[in-house]
């Protein structure tokens, strides 16, 4: 696709003078594009909080010109800090300013783009009547290697490059320039009172620039939450201003309502005015009370020759930390198969395992009769096949009970495993066990009925002494 005469310059971000081509049609802008045809502008972007959103503008480039809209991004898009409205489409000509988040873009042309940086000082320009506002005669070439070609690129210069405007005013260089382009009234005068930055902040505010050089504030957080428990103390915290304009920011910080004691501006703070080129951080002192119930709610006013923001400042009781229950608080649902048997009093022990073998017993002669129509048979295939069904309906019943019908087949086939592994085992006892107490097959059937209650109730005798019954609290009162 042909490339367009239209280029966005960074003039604020990581790559001062770096230039992204337009194409003819639509140029999505943001910082997450995912391969989405546009200019990904994620590597611009510093450490402010103030950020681009994934897909934050389009600009539209076609045979009448240039056109950006906003794609509805919660921070905005502006143009020659001028915010656009939702669904407005702007015009963009050349020179004009586009910011996203942090970044700051300008828009040049084939010409601005081919233009070859000449030496800062060159004689001859024209009377100064002629000169106003737009492109400088000849461009003023910095020490740094950046270039004014107008005089809205000092504004540019001021906000990525302050330090190096500063020494290009405080060696002459600056007022050597303005004087071969014949503006002595905007020399600034050595004998100026105030700081060099203070003088330099002073000369751009006098430029014949074409967009409002203003400061303009931002602040970082919006809403400071801080937890602390009742008695007494001091915590500190920092608070971000940061100057998204283009001269000094002069803050002045107070705490609101009169009421909140508890929020301290620092004197040096306070005494003001907090003046920032670029960024700083700002203290401030909580000073937690001995005693408070509810949570506390003020804020800290920040006022500037750049706008006035200010920030919710909530003080939060810790969250209570979750008690760890008590073993007696754990409920029989949740207890392991070994506690409730230890719960279990002789009777109740007696019960199960007897019963228990004698119902086993009891399914092994009926296997033996349906599989192998034999009651003295001790058939290993009609036992686990019977335990198994037994096993499934069991478990499937219970699923069912607990309310989720999704569980009844894994249920169900659980339970059908546990009973084959039962009746494999029981079947194994039955032929070690009855042989040694030398129950004939003959007589197996109605002796075994006898043979494994007995057993099961000497298991019941003997765990009393292996697994102690536990006893609740009642039962362990004198």
């Amino acid at each position: 696709m042909s490339a367009t005469p239209w280029s966005l310059e960074i003039v604020r971000g990581r790559d001062v003078g770096r230039k992204y081509a337009l194409r003819p049609g639509e140029n999505v802008l943001g910082n997450a594009l995912n391969g989405d045809s546009g200019i990904d502008l994620a590597d611009q972007e510093g450490t402010s909080p103030r950020r681009m959103a994934a897909k934050q503008a389009r600009v539209t480039c076609s045979e009448r010109g240039l056109t950006l809209d906003d794609l509805e991004s919660p921070g905005g898009t502006f143009v020659n800090r001028q915010r656009l409205l939702p669904g407005q489409a702007r015009g963009l000509q050349r020179d004009d300013v586009i910011q996203l988040g942090s970044v700051q873009l300008k828009v040049v042309s084939q010409s601005t783009v081919a233009s070859t940086p000449t030496p800062a000082v060159k004689p001859a320009a024209p009377p100064p009547q002629t000169i106003k506002t737009g492109p400088l005669p000849t461009p003023f070439l910095l020490a740094s290697g950046h270039a004014c070609r107008s005089w809205d690129d000092f504004l540019t210069v001021a906000a990525q490059r302050w330090p190096a405007l500063r020494e290009e005013l405080t060696s002459g260089r600056l007022g050597a320039f303005l004087a071969s382009v014949q503006r002595s009234d905007l020399i600034p005068s050595p004998m100026a009172p105030g700081s060099s930055d203070e003088r330099l902040d002073d000369w751009l505010g006098k430029l014949p620039t074409t967009r409002p050089s203003q400061p303009e504030l931002e602040v970082h957080p919006a809403t400071l939450i801080v937890r602390a428990a009742p008695g007494g103390g001091v915590t500190r915290r920092g608070i971000q201003v940061t100057n998204v304009g283009y001269r000094l920011l002069r803050s002045i910080l107070r705490a609101e309502p009169a009421s909140a004691s508890w929020i301290v501006v620092p004197p040096d703070v306070a005494r003001g005015p907090v003046v920032t080129i670029d960024r700083s951080e700002v203290p401030i002192e909580l000073h937690i009370p001995e005693n408070w119930g509810q949570t506390l709610v003020g804020g800290l006013v920040i006022e500037s020759n750049g706008g006035t923001k200010r920030i919710e400042i909530r003080l939060e009781r810790p969250p209570a930390l979750e008690a760890i229950p008590d073993a007696a608080e754990v409920t029989s649902e949740r207890s392991t198969l070994g506690e409730r048997f230890e719960r279990l009093s002789y009777g109740q022990r007696l019960l199960l395992l007897a019963a228990g073998a004698f119902a086993e017993r009891s399914i092994v002669i009926l296997g033996g009769l349906l599989f192998e129509h034999s009651a003295i048979s001790v058939s290993l295939g009609g036992a686990v096949a019977l335990n198994a069904l037994i096993g499934a309906g069991v478990a499937a019943v219970l699923a069912r009970r607990a309310g989720d019908l999704r569980d009844l087949p894994t249920a169900a086939f659980a339970g059908g495993m546990g009973g084959v592994l039962l009746g494999a085992m029981f079947v194994a006892a039955c032929r070690v066990a009855e042989p040694v107490a030398f129950l004939r097959p003959s007589v197996a059937t109605g002796l075994s009925l006898l043979f494994w209650p007995g057993l099961g109730a000497l298991a019941a005798t003997l765990s009393l002494r292996l697994v102690p019954p536990h006893k609740t609290e009642r039962e362990a009162r004198p």
